[in-house]
């Protein structure tokens, strides 16, 4: 059941459809027109711009090879003497000051082990 609403919606679908078609060129109108448009590049200018796009990307590719660095990796000295960030809170406070007291003493800086 379609209303009368219904029914002029319609209506006024259809004409705007049938006035869109007789207004709108015919596809081979709208081809020649597309085919006159058409523009014809020299060889002399494609060679051109190929040329500029080739130095460009030379000169992209020097640029990065010379600002490329190698990643920061540790000398192998660093490595080699590496000490544990919790090293220090093993030790207590001043055993360096104790150790050389005792050493001048001529005592051994652990008793405990004797």
């Amino acid at each position: 059941m379609i209303g009368p609403e219904e029914e002029q919606i319609r209506q006024l679908f259809k004409t705007a459809r049938q006035f869109e078609e007789s207004e709108a060129p015919g596809f081979q109108v709208t081809l020649a027109g597309a085919r006159r448009r058409v523009v014809r590049r020299s060889r002399t200018e494609v060679l051109a711009a190929v040329t500029v796009m080739v130095f460009f990307a030379i000169v992209s590719v020097v640029v990065m090879t010379r600002t490329r660095r190698e990643a920061d990796l540790p000398s192998p000295t660093t490595v080699l003497y590496w000490e544990s960030p919790t090293e220090a809170y093993l030790s207590p406070p001043g055993e360096a000051v104790l150790s050389a007291v005792a050493a001048r003493a001529g005592n051994t800086a652990d008793r405990s082990r004797r």
